[in-house]
């Protein structure tokens, strides 16, 4: 009785042990996701573009966000695809604006190589002051992701005054 249950024991640790780079949670925060700049102070009829860059200590295979502003304050106009990915062999999307409720979605892009591991741009988008006010730029569901798993990620959103 005792044999099995130390056979149980030890191959029960075995199994942990063997299996143990599958199942472990994310590491300590190291990879930074931010808007930049982290504020602005515009006049109405003045565009302006705001990127979100990623700086990341470990291999980054892909990434999925949300954009998310106060719509009586700015607009998203337009969007570019940063140097993060390269485009020749990344798969990016083609993120929906929607203006009414402020909200920029569909945003991800996904390396069909080796995972990155560097600072840069991952998209830029162009915003036009439509109303007096702050608004907040804010990253929304943001996840980045290597071959096996989701990385921690510290976010710093951005703000936005605009005056008459």
């Amino acid at each position: 009785m005792k044999t099995t249950v130390l056979g149980i024991v030890i191959i029960t640790t075995m199994l942990v042990l063997m299996t143990g780079g599958c199942f472990n949670p994310p590491t300590n925060p190291t990879n930074k996701v931010y808007v930049y700049p982290v504020s602005y102070y515009k006049l109405i009829g003045n565009t302006f573009t705001v990127s979100i860059v990623c700086e990341s200590i470990e291999d980054v295979n892909g990434f999925e966000t949300s954009v998310h502003y106060d719509p009586s304050v700015c607009h998203v106009t337009g969007f570019s695809w940063g140097n993060y990915f390269p485009l020749e062999s990344s798969f990016v999307s083609n993120p929906t604006i929607d203006n009414t409720n402020g909200v920029v979605s569909n945003v991800f892009a996904v390396s069909l190589i080796d995972g990155i591991n560097t600072s840069a741009t991952l998209i830029s988008f162009t915003f036009e002051p439509v109303g007096v006010g702050t608004s907040q730029i804010l990253l929304e569901d943001m996840l980045l992701v290597n071959s096996t798993s989701i990385l921690n990620v510290n976010i710093t959103n951005g703000t936005v005054v605009v005056a008459g």
